[in-house]
């Protein structure tokens, strides 16, 4: 069974932050979901549940605890979303590939959101502090 990471363009980058361990797409904390047309494409904004074990010098420097990246989905064939009604959303998300196309699939008590598209990215990494 494939990972998440092994339908992304470029895996490099988020390989260089989880250098033992890749984290899972469980239990993520949604903070955005943002429609463009350009592509068209939709980017994900979330935090991972896990922190890797040998963060960059300049993470641990500052303290940070909570990794928070972008996923961007790319030549988007076919979207459904519902709810999106409240602010927080703690979700699993679900990547996999059905007829040559990326499916990302979101089901959770407050959000339900399933994207078809033919390309997935991680577009950003980041760092941050939370009490």
């Amino acid at each position: 069974m494939s990972f998440w990471t092994d339908f992304l363009i470029d895996k490099r980058k988020i390989c260089s932050i989880y250098t033992d361990e890749l984290p899972s797409l469980d239990c993520v904390d949604i903070h955005e979901i943002l429609f463009h047309r350009d592509g068209p494409k939709v980017t994900l904004r979330f935090n991972f549940k896990l922190y890797p074990n040998n963060p960059p010098k300049k993470w641990v420097g500052q303290n940070f605890n909570t990794v928070q990246a972008q996923l961007t989905l790319l030549d988007i064939k076919d979207v459904n979303l519902k709810g999106w009604t409240g602010t927080s959303y703690i979700a699993d998300i679900k990547i996999g590939k059905n007829n040559g196309l990326i499916n990302l699939n979101i089901e959770s008590k407050k959000l339900s959101l399933n994207i078809e598209s033919s390309f997935l990215d991680i577009t950003s990494i980041s760092a941050y502090y939370i009490k």
